[in-house]
């Protein structure tokens, strides 16, 4: 059987119990829904992709460019490659392929292949089969509210919330912009019989841990001068930067992490911070990207020792400043094929410089993650 694959990358996983457990993840093609403001829409918004060319808030891309046809054998044959324990199947949709990723498991299961762990991350607007259901280990729910921009006849599902509740390995993700927001969701709540999230809530509760989530900062709801008071009023001492989405410009990241570090607060930091403002101010715990991101946008970032910073690979200066790079021709010629894969090893070798810092951070602070990592490969 054929899988529509966008990517397959090894990273550690963000989101759920598991958050910061290094997994594989195979994030597969189409959605059946349109989020304005989805961070992987080069999964599903397919056009022109000539640059200009926008749909639901996104740029399009070209179907052949992020839509791979790999036959359940080859994608096993990746994972497997991958020395993959933990599985995380992402979207796009990936309910959408059911059938397919079924038929996958039972080839692994056949081939004497175990995966540790398998999460699925869905929109919660397609039943589970009972077939899929065997193999999946945990479910990563976002019900979608209106503020994604979708009709509630396609967004809401309440029956397909109520059967992945059913299950006991489902776990729900609300993306809230504003209160009304919460309303919404407190709906959802309790039309649905969500009686693990009021548990969960009243848990917390008695626990104090209300008391110690992450503060998250987002400039689309917070303005830039309510983020010293944030800072100030964080009862958890732990704050997380969110970024512009495209078009809307950067944080000025330096900036914000140096006022949390000076007022002792632990910052949740992205890949795309200087390496000697890590050096500096460093995080209490970093996100990950994937690779591809180089090709996509047109830059990436290359590394000197510690020092990690970003080129733009259509500037010809730019990229002549950086000694270290062998073929230089390939990376800004004309053959898209050569640039593509130039771009992609560019971006490789820097998130692994990174993630030596990060890991040599983490190490100072008593938490070795390359154990982690060796341990999840056996």
């Amino acid at each position: 059987m054929i899988l529509k694959v966008n990517e397959i990358f090894f990273t550690f996983q963000g989101e759920g119990k598991n958050i910061g457990m290094p997994c594989t993840f195979l994030r597969l093609a189409m959605c059946n829904l349109h989020c304005v403001w989805c961070d992987t829409w080069y999964s599903w918004n397919f056009g022109k992709g000539d640059g200009i060319e926008k749909r639901h808030g996104s740029p399009t891309v070209k179907i052949e460019d992020e839509l791979h046809e790999l036959s359940t054998e080859k994608v096993l044959e990746k994972l497997i490659g991958h020395n993959t324990k933990n599985l995380v199947i992402s979207g796009g949709e990936p309910m959408l392929q059911q059938k397919a990723l079924s038929e996958m498991f039972r080839r692994a299961c056949y081939d004497g292949y175990k995966f540790d762990s398998v999460e699925i991350e869905t929109n919660g607007t397609i039943p589970l089969t009972a077939c899929f259901d065997e193999w999946v280990t945990q479910i990563n729910c976002s019900p979608k509210l209106e503020n994604s921009g979708n009709l509630k006849v396609a967004r809401y599902k309440p029956d397909v919330l109520k059967q992945l509740q059913a299950t006991d390995k489902a776990w729900f993700k609300f993306v809230i912009d504003s209160e009304d927001d919460l309303k919404e969701v407190d709906n959802i709540v309790n039309e649905c019989g969500m009686k693990k999230v009021e548990d969960w809530r009243e848990q917390m509760k008695k626990a104090g841990l209300d008391k110690k989530m992450i503060t998250a900062y987002h400039p689309k709801v917070i303005a830039l001068g309510e983020y010293d008071k944030m800072l100030v009023d964080s009862t958890s001492g732990y704050v997380a930067l969110e970024g512009y989405r495209i078009g809307g410009g950067r944080l000025p990241y330096n900036k914000l992490i140096k006022m949390a570090y000076n007022k002792g607060v632990r910052v949740h930091g992205f890949a795309m911070t200087k390496a000697e403002v890590i050096q500096k101010y460093p995080f209490y715990s970093i996100d990950s990207s994937s690779w591809k991101a180089c090709v996509r946008f047109g830059h990436g970032m290359v590394t000197e020792g510690l020092n990690t910073r970003y080129i733009k690979f259509k500037q010809k200066k730019s990229v002549l400043k950086t000694t270290r790079l062998r073929d230089i021709s390939a990376l800004i010629g004309e053959n898209k094929k050569e640039q593509y894969y130039s771009r992609l090893s560019l971006s490789v070798d820097a998130y692994k410089t990174m993630e030596r810092n990060a890991v040599a951070l983490w190490k100072a602070r008593g938490i070795d993650w390359e154990a982690q990592i060796k341990r999840f490969k056996k």
